[in-house]
């Protein structure tokens, strides 16, 4: 447990809990921008597993029927299908402006904009985002807020506070991502009650992001 706790303040997780607490905060505008274009959607056999349980067909059918050869010839990787008019993913509903599959959506769907799965890369506010613009002002705004103030006041004198802080955010993360399973694991070792409160937890990431994070 103190081996995971440490873990839990260094450098290496530090992006991965400032996009979780990012996601926390993050509203989608449905905009569909993420969902049509060039980008194509890699996807590997848990998230092929997890659209066939969804669908209720065997995995080699929605392997076949959804997905496309990685171009790149990455070992377990396929993409998903894009499809006419706009070049757009194969769950993509133009007309509602939603996607399909939402709950059972691949891991990089469930990450994309705010999280990033890869080490190399910090949180990003894309400016062709109008949801993640929308958070960059919200934060923004927020420096202001008394409350949000006192959270962070808090957050900087209690260690305590900040480790637990910290926990569950990971545990958002890794509930984002599609482990649940070592979600649970984690909240349950760790003595965290799920589910989050979540206009608590939302002030809590607000006042994260706030100390951690430049907006300039």
């Amino acid at each position: 447990m103190d081996e995971f706790l440490n873990w839990l303040q260094s450098v290496e997780v530090k992006d991965f809990l400032e996009c979780s607490a990012a996601d926390v905060l993050f509203e989608c505008a449905k905009c569909g921008q993420c969902c049509q274009g060039e980008e194509y959607i890699a996807v590997e056999d848990q998230d092929i597993e997890r659209i066939a349980i969804g669908k209720g067909i065997t995995q080699e059918e929605a392997q076949h029927v959804y997905t496309d050869d990685d171009p790149q010839k990455r070992s377990g990787v396929r993409m998903l299908k894009n499809i006419e008019p706009n070049n757009q993913c194969i769950f993509y509903d133009a007309g509602r402006k939603i996607c399909s599959i939402y709950e059972y959506r691949p891991t990089t769907c469930r990450a994309h904009p705010i999280m990033n799965l890869s080490s190399d890369y910090g949180l990003v506010f894309n400016k062709n985002c109008p949801g993640a613009m929308h958070l960059a002002d919200t934060l923004r705004k927020s420096k202001d807020d008394t409350s949000i103030k006192r959270k962070m006041e808090r957050l900087k004198k209690n260690r305590q506070d900040l480790t637990k802080l910290r926990i569950k955010l990971y545990i958002h993360g890794q509930q984002r991502i599609g482990r649940d399973e070592h979600a649970n694991e984690t909240a349950q070792r760790c003595n965290i009650e799920l589910p989050f409160d979540e206009i608590a937890f939302k002030k809590s990431c607000l006042a994260y992001l706030l100390l951690f994070i430049n907006l300039s």
